[in-house]
């Protein structure tokens, strides 16, 4: 496959794809998927705010995914 046929997802992919490819190199780009385990840690979280009938108020300017994976664990783990 031509390089001009491959869909990097960034320009830096596409960047050092040229790069193995002027070095004369051939290589294979995400034909492989490597299944992995991400191991359960112990972690803390401290609402912003607490009121008088136990809602939990939380405030985020942004709520970016790790934020979003955070409160669906918190969810899950105390769901009263």
């Amino acid at each position: 496959m031509r390089l001009s046929e491959i869909r990097f997802r960034s320009g830096l992919e596409r960047q050092v794809a040229r790069q193995i490819n002027g070095a004369g190199h051939s290589f294979r780009y995400e034909e492989v998927t490597i299944p992995y385990l991400k191991p359960a840690r112990k972690a803390r979280y401290t609402p912003d705010f607490i009121l008088s009938n136990g809602i939990i108020v939380e405030t985020k300017g942004r709520f970016l995914t790790a934020d979003r994976q955070k409160m669906l664990l918190v969810k899950d783990q105390y769901p009263d």
